[in-house]
């Protein structure tokens, strides 16, 4: 699974610039980039494919130090919130592969984090103050 990072958030993590992804199957890649949502620290994922999003709002630094592994689990509760099952969301991950960092794939994938964060202003309240909660969405 490919995680392309946005500038912003490769100086914000303090990383150097990753390679480009050499997946050519955009269903298996994200697109990672931190935005501030209601006054809190947010990690939006957008799928490159299909522009399915996972919102994790409220990250602190020690959920930072970890947002792989939270970027997993938010996958993992969207897909769950969106009906599918234990094994489709289990075969996916391991059809995916282990993570990888990479720049992101593309204007098009991108675009889709730019319409994900349009949409994110119309939805009310969504963050519960001193917690890490997740959010998914299908764009259309």
């Amino acid at each position: 699974m490919e995680l392309g990072h946005t500038i912003p958030l490769q100086k914000f993590l303090r990383i150097q610039p990753p390679p480009y992804g050499t997946d050519s199957r955009l269903f298996f890649c994200w697109e990672l980039h931190r935005i501030t949502l209601q006054s809190s620290d947010t990690l939006a994922a957008v799928n490159a494919g299909n522009r399915f999003a996972v919102v994790l709002c409220g990250m602190d630094g020690s959920a930072w130090k970890h947002y792989r592994e939270h970027f997993l689990e938010g996958l993992e509760q969207a897909m769950e919130s969106e009906g599918y099952g234990r094994e489709e969301i289990r075969a996916y991950l391991e059809q995916a592969g282990g993570i990888r960092v990479t720049k992101t794939h593309g204007r098009r994938s991108v675009a889709g984090l730019n319409q994900m964060d349009n949409c994110l202003w119309k939805i009310p309240a969504l963050v519960k103050k001193g917690s890490c909660s997740s959010l998914s969405t299908v764009m259309r």
